[in-house]
């Protein structure tokens, strides 16, 4: 007579060790699988407002009249096409012509004021050295010697990289000063900030007068960005009053459009 084999089931403990092992897998695979989604929706993102500004440009270049930056996000709007995350593109649009269009989505562009920290913070790994003085004159230069635009009902202002060589986690801040000569690379008004940008909400502060009631400047320079952003946050002990409020209205962030003969 055959002995057959006796057959038993798992034990509890290697249950455990295989649910465990499950865990780990999904634990591994699920942030591999959602990153690769979400580089092929970033791709396709890109590829779809690419191919909107050349429809854009086509449409600007063959008008009779130079469309404006709400005639072309009507064009954009009846395209149809969108993010794939279902985002509708906004559309921004400058220079001579209204040519320098720029097709944004809100999860997949970069504002200017990220663009600008991102490129400066670049400068700033590579040049450890240099100077906030030495890294703007870089950053103006590499740029057409312009600065990007901040505009603000009708009104521009120059979006400015700053650094403080006492900053201990070295990052850079952004502000925008009046669009005049003197608040340019080496304007005697170059640190006089109406606006500053705060980088972890991602919007505009305004700089508000003594009385609360309307915009004023502050002059960031030899200021830490901890200290800067200390007191977009505070309170002016006299009055009580917020230095800086968030900005709620209407505004344009423009590129930076080289001079002539850069």
């Amino acid at each position: 007579m055959k002995n057959c084999r006796e057959r038993r089931g798992f034990t509890l403990a290697e249950l455990l060790v295989v649910i465990a092992i499950i865990g780990v897998l999904a634990a591994i695979a699920i942030p591999v699988f959602s990153a690769a989604t979400r580089r092929a929706e970033e791709a396709a993102c890109l590829s779809n407002r690419t191919s909107l500004a050349h429809q854009l440009i086509y449409e600007q270049m063959g008008s009779d009249a130079v469309l404006t930056r709400n005639e072309l996000q009507e064009i954009a709007d009846e395209s149809g096409i969108k993010c794939p995350s279902g985002e509708v593109y906004k559309i921004t649009a400058s220079g001579e012509g209204n040519l320098q269009i720029t097709v944004n989505c809100r999860l997949h562009s970069q504002t200017i004021p990220q663009q600008v920290t991102d490129a400066y913070q670049d400068l700033l790994n590579k040049n450890p050295k240099e100077t906030n003085d030495d890294l703007r004159k870089t950053f103006y230069e590499q740029n057409g010697n312009a600065w990007p635009i901040l505009r603000v009902d009708g009104t521009d202002y120059y979006i400015q990289p700053y650094y403080n060589t006492g900053d201990t986690n070295r990052r850079p801040l952004i502000y925008a000063t009046l669009a005049v000569p003197e608040c340019e690379l080496k304007g005697k008004w170059q640190w006089a900030a109406r606006f500053i940008y705060e980088p972890d909400e991602q919007r505009w502060y305004q700089c508000m007068n003594w009385a609360g009631t309307g915009q004023d400047s502050w002059a960031v320079g030899g200021s830490t960005v901890e200290q800067i952003l200390e007191r977009v946050h505070g309170n002016n002990p006299n009055t009580g009053r917020p230095y800086f409020t968030p900005y709620t209205g209407s505004y344009e962030e423009l590129p930076a459009t080289p001079s002539e003969g850069n």
